[in-house]
């Protein structure tokens, strides 16, 4: 609530000036009881605008800056030895005993030698320039060494699909 006062009492006040200024400069108590009503429709109409788009950057900031994190923090658990899942994979698939695991990540990496690891930053920006220069799920898929539902849930998490 706070920061919507912060938003909202400046535009208040801005719109109230500008609306007084164009009927005639009338700053009297009249004049402004008068505006009143329009001027608060008006304010919290763009209040609530600029509130949004600011709120919205700091929330893309905040997912950008997260997942650079998550990117330098998680270095060391790029690799998964044997079969067993990392935490996070576990967290995802909701299987904690490789006994009922439906799937082998050793198996599937024969064939996708990146399979269920963590996306670094590099690789993000090379699937976005792969898929921006025409390339085809099937081939990126080939070329970074990915599942095609990996690829297409990255190209979808930046909204490319």
């Amino acid at each position: 609530m706070g920061k919507s006062l912060q938003i909202f009492i400046p535009t208040f006040i801005v719109v109230m000036i500008f609306n007084q200024m164009m009927y005639g400069a009338c700053f009297k108590s009249y004049c402004i009881a008068a505006a009143f009503p329009k001027v608060v429709i008006l304010s919290a109409i763009i209040s609530a605008f600029i509130y949004y788009v600011f709120h919205s950057e700091n929330n893309n900031d905040k997912i950008e800056i997260k997942s650079h994190e998550d990117h330098i923090g998680n270095k060391a658990n790029n690799k998964i030895e044997n079969d067993t899942l990392s935490i996070n994979e576990q967290k995802t698939t909701g299987y904690t005993d490789s006994s009922k695991k439906k799937y082998n990540v050793n198996e599937i990496r024969e064939k996708y030698k990146n399979a269920y690891k963590v996306w670094g930053v590099d690789e993000d920006e090379l699937l976005i320039r792969l898929h921006s220069e025409g390339m085809s799920i099937n081939e990126i898929s080939a070329h970074m060494g990915r599942q095609i539902g990996g690829i297409k849930s990255r190209l979808t998490k930046h909204k490319l699909l």
